[in-house]
């Protein structure tokens, strides 16, 4: 039996980004996958093979922190020493790109990966066991799965499912498809990415699902549909034969060598209608697989099992010391930030090797000092607004923390984890980035506030700082720094706003500290 302290299953990007963290504290890893090399699920996803994360080459600036936030498919490094673009530099780039930059990133920092293991089971008694169907027998203190949605999510809810074609084999060349009746089952951007791929040669496709369309750049959400695949929508209302559908499938059933597949539309007073197809394609995504859990290691689901259940530090919720990296600690802020994609579960992962390295090394959170005034904070906090890339990545969800008596400034820590993770301390400030909200129904056409409008930036709607004051886990008070068109928040004006509200803060801390003696703050950021 092969021990190691961390194993790691799955070498894709969140598996190579979290050896790497560990590596660089000097800890004692293990890296598993089932393939000969690394990135395997991009070898054959997405099938029509073009990515559409963003991969901005030119920005501008030659600050590395900064270009991280139009780049999102670099992993994290101190060295800076290897970049996405060094092997594509087209903005939505081929999947193949993926597959040699991950190989490239595995080689330069000479990653503890172990191929050809194909775990089969993982149990656990008071260590993790780990069987591959090799016949080999890993052990684990600490256990983390990479391995990401594995599964096809088929529409088992729908009688005669079994003729449909899932995404993962459907035949994608285009000249199979000519003239042919195509529904497509889904709504997302596979769904869309599909059609897109048939539109010049299927006679006609239909899109369906029960849910309404959502669209990325109304949600500031990825995972719905992106203008990179949205062309059949201008097809479908300017009269092309394709169509987009709301409503429930019943039942498929083959007719000869077509499918009569029913539907009950959610907009049309209850109406029924069977349609005729010559192929059903399912795009309805993935889910984690559920067949290498073992005794005492069943791992408790949400979603209709797409997802683990996960505590704000990533730990499976009734599986102690098995954690999860990637696209599975979606769960965490599923559909309102990114950590589904690589630009935003990079983050995710150092974070989560600071928290191994605190819970299982005894080590403090990674932050630096910074004497305790407003004006230190505010410059501090306006340095960082300008161009970190985790607080723009992950909107409301990561986050910089300000010990305010401790004088320390922490950066990249999950903002839920880290207002309970200080809870116990008197005073500090949490900076996010978030967007606002409008009552328009066209993001496009919403008004916005006055650029000098410095005191009125709670009602900005674009990405734009907010920094909240916490008393003891209680929110007591919050700022918001005015949105601007270039993401530039360095006007003298928006600066001064921000130390305004930071004095009143610490005057306000000054007062209290002169009524009472707390003997909690002179434990303060003990925990960081």
């Amino acid at each position: 039996m092969k021990k190691h302290k961390y194993v790691i299953i799955g070498a894709g990007p969140a598996g190579l980004q979290t050896a790497y963290f560990l590596q660089a504290l000097g800890l004692d890893y293990l890296v598993l996958d089932a393939a000969p090399a690394c990135g395997a699920a991009f070898v054959k996803y997405p099938v029509h093979r073009k990515l559409i994360s963003i991969n901005k080459v030119f920005t501008g600036s030659d600050d590395y922190e900064f270009n991280l936030r139009h780049d999102w498919n670099s992993l994290l490094t101190d060295d800076q020493g290897i970049k996405f673009s060094n092997y594509d530099t087209n903005l939505f780039p081929h999947a193949d790109s993926m597959v040699e930059y991950l190989n490239g990133f595995k080689a330069r920092y000479d990653l503890n990966v172990q191929f050809d293991c194909q775990v089969t089971n993982i149990r656990k008694t008071d260590k993790f066991v780990i069987e591959t169907k090799a016949g080999d027998v890993f052990e684990a203190e600490v256990c983390i799965y990479a391995g990401g949605f594995t599964k096809a999510n088929l529409p088992e809810n729908i009688d005669g499912y079994e003729h449909v074609v899932d995404y993962s084999d459907m035949d994608i060349e285009p000249s199979h498809y000519n003239n042919k009746r195509v529904l497509v089952i889904g709504k997302g951007n596979s769904a869309f990415e599909t059609a897109d791929h048939l539109a010049g040669n299927a006679a006609l496709i239909h899109i369906c699902s029960p849910e309404k369309l959502k669209f990325a750049w109304q949600s500031h959400y990825v995972g719905h549909l992106r203008a990179v695949n949205n062309n059949i929508l201008d097809m479908y209302q300017l009269k092309s034969q394709h169509a987009i559908m709301d409503a429930d499938i019943s039942h498929i059933k083959k007719v000869g060598d077509q499918y009569a597949v029913t539907f009950h539309y959610k907009h049309a007073n209850g109406e029924v209608e069977t349609i005729m197809y010559d192929t059903v394609l399912s795009c309805a995504g993935f889910k984690m697989a559920d067949d290498i859990w073992g005794e005492g290691c069943e791992v408790n689901t949400q979603f209709n099992g797409k997802f683990p259940c996960l505590k704000r530090n990533f730990e499976s919720s009734n599986i102690s010391d098995l954690y999860f990296a990637g696209t599975l600690t979606h769960v965490l802020d599923y559909r309102k930030a990114t950590s589904g994609f690589i630009h935003g579960f990079r983050y995710c992962c150092k974070a989560l090797v600071n928290i191994l390295a605190k819970q299982y090394e005894g080590a403090s959170w990674p932050g630096e000092a910074v004497p305790s005034s407003a004006a230190d904070f505010t410059q501090s906090i306006i340095k960082r607004v300008n161009r970190a890339s985790s607080l723009w990545q992950q909107p409301g969800y990561f986050s910089d923390v300000i010990l305010a008596e401790q004088g320390q400034y922490i950066s990249d820590i999950p903002a839920e984890y880290a207002i309970e993770l200080f809870s116990s301390k008197s005073v500090y400030f949490v900076v996010t980035m978030e967007y606002g909200h409008s009552e328009s129904g066209d993001i496009f056409e919403a008004e916005r506030i006055n650029k000098d409008a410095y005191n009125q930036g709670q009602e900005s709607l674009f990405l734009h700082p907010v920094i909240r004051e916490y008393h003891f886990g209680v929110q007591t008070s919050e700022h918001h720094i005015i949105e601007d068109l270039e993401a530039d928040w360095t006007d003298p004006e928006m600066v001064e706003a921000l130390e305004h509200y930071l004095t009143q803060c610490m005057v306000a801390l000054s007062e209290q500290s002169t009524q009472t003696a707390d003997p909690e703050r002179s434990k303060l950021g003990e925990d960081a």
